[in-house]
C-alpha cells in the first residue's frame, strides 16, 4: 500500500479514521526540490534523514506555493487533515503558510515529538491512524461539525457572523480563501485531463481564462501551461 523504504516514490491512501483526508509516504531518490501549491488542507509530517535524525512538523494551510528541499535517502510520511479538524491549543491562523517544527528527541531506540505539552512517540507508517485516534482520545485533535457541514455545502441554521468567526478560527482561512483554493484545484484537475484552458476556467468557476491564469500563478507559482509541463510542482 505504501511501498518500502528502499523504493523511491510517493504513495497516498485512504485512512481508517474520518479525521484524516489521506495518509502518505515519500522516499526520495535524489537531491532536488518539490513545490506544492496553496491548500486549505493541513497536517502532521515526519521525516527521517539519512543520518538517522527525525523531524516532526505541523504543516499549515497555505495561500501560496511552498518549495521544499529534498535530499536523497530521506523518508517522509504523515497525514493530511481536513480543514474542519484542528489541534486544540494551536491557533491554526498562526501556522498559515508555515512548516512548524515540533520539539523532537531520541530516547533509547525511539524518537519522540512534543505536541500540546505532551510527548508522543514518532509513529511508524502503519501507526499513523492509531496516533491520530490517540490524539483525538486525549482531546488534542478535534473536528468542528458546523464547519464540516459548511464545507460540504450544507445549509446551517446559524447566523452568518457566527459562521464567519468560527470558520476562520477552525480552518485558519476565510471562507472566500477556501473557495479560491478549491476553484484552483478544480481547474488544475480539469487541465490535467486535457480540458482546454477556456473551458476549464468556466467549469471551475472563474470569470474567464485570464482570471484562472492569475489565480493559478498566485497559488502555484506558475501559469497553467507551465504548471502542466512542470514535473516538480503540484496543486
Amino acid at each position: 500500500m505504501w511501498g518500502d523504504e528502499t523504493t523511491p516514490g510517493y504513495w497516498e491512501w485512504e485512512s481508517g479514521t474520518e479525521l484524516v483526508r489521506v495518509a502518505w509516504r515519500a522516499v526520495v531518490a535524489q537531491d532536488g526540490t518539490w513545490t506544492t501549491g496553496g491548500s486549505e488542507f493541513w497536517g502532521l509530517a515526519f521525516t527521517r534523514y539519512p543520518d538517522g535524525r527525525h523531524v516532526a512538523q505541523v504543516v499549515g494551510p497555505s495561500l501560496r506555493p511552498r518549495t521544499m528541499s529534498l535530499r536523497a535517502g530521506e523518508v517522509s510520511w504523515g497525514v493530511d487533515l481536513p480543514p474542519h479538524v484542528f489541534w486544540r491549543g494551536l491557533a491554526k491562523t498562526s501556522v498559515v503558510d508555515e512548516l512548524r517544527d515540533l520539539p523532537t528527541e531520541r530516547v533509547g531506540e525511539r524518537w519522540w515529538f512534543e505536541l500540546g505539552g505532551v510527548r508522543w512517540p514518532v509513529p511508524a507508517v502503519a501507526e499513523l491512524d492509531a496516533t491520530v485516534e490517540r490524539l483525538r482520545a486525549n482531546g488534542l485533535l478535534v473536528a468542528e461539525p458546523l464547519i464540516g457541514a459548511v464545507l460540504a455545502g450544507a445549509e446551517v441554521d446559524v447566523p452568518d457572523r457566527t459562521v464567519r468567526r468560527r470558520f476562520q478560527a477552525t480552518t485558519g482561512l476565510r471562507r472566500g480563501q477556501v473557495e479560491q483554493l478549491r476553484r484552483a484545484r478544480r481547474a488544475y484537475t480539469l487541465l490535467t485531463t486535457g480540458r482546454p484552458l477556456a473551458e476549464a476556467a468556466v467549469e471551475a468557476g472563474f470569470a474567464d481564462q485570464a482570471h484562472m491564469t492569475r489565480e493559478l500563478r498566485r497559488l502555484a507559482g506558475l501559469t497553467p501551461a507551465r504548471l502542466l509541463d512542470d514535473g516538480t510542482t503540484s496543486l
